[in-house]
């Protein structure tokens, strides 16, 4: 396995494949702050990687206050320490290495 933070990777025909429960300051300190925002309203930031021809995503999904004034402000949502669900998306079903790299990459790190 050999999944690379990509910036710049087509997400177009991505969608919702899992999910993963992480504090998202992890993902912040381990990848840099959220490289990608979708909308104004459902995602307010977003990290793409790849493998091959596989493309996977994970972002928030209507967790910030961007969708409720009851949630996190999107800088405190990202900044959060508290396990939260970011959703994974892929151009493939099959999403299970990829989550595995994800738990392993943050339980290391």
């Amino acid at each position: 396995m050999s999944f690379k933070l990509d910036l710049n990777a087509d997400i177009s025909d991505t969608s919702l494949v899992d999910a993963i429960k992480v504090a998202p300051a992890e993902f912040v300190r381990i990848f840099g702050g959220p490289h990608r925002y979708l909308d104004e309203r459902k995602v307010s930031g977003l990290y793409s990687f790849i493998e091959g021809e596989k493309v996977f995503t994970v972002y928030d999904w209507k967790s910030t206050s961007l969708w409720g004034d009851d949630l996190l402000s999107p800088l405190a949502f990202w900044s959060s320490r508290c396990q939260e669900e970011l959703s994974i998306g892929g151009n493939c079903e099959d999403a299970a290495e990829f989550r595995s790299w994800l738990l392993q990459l943050l339980e290391t790190r």
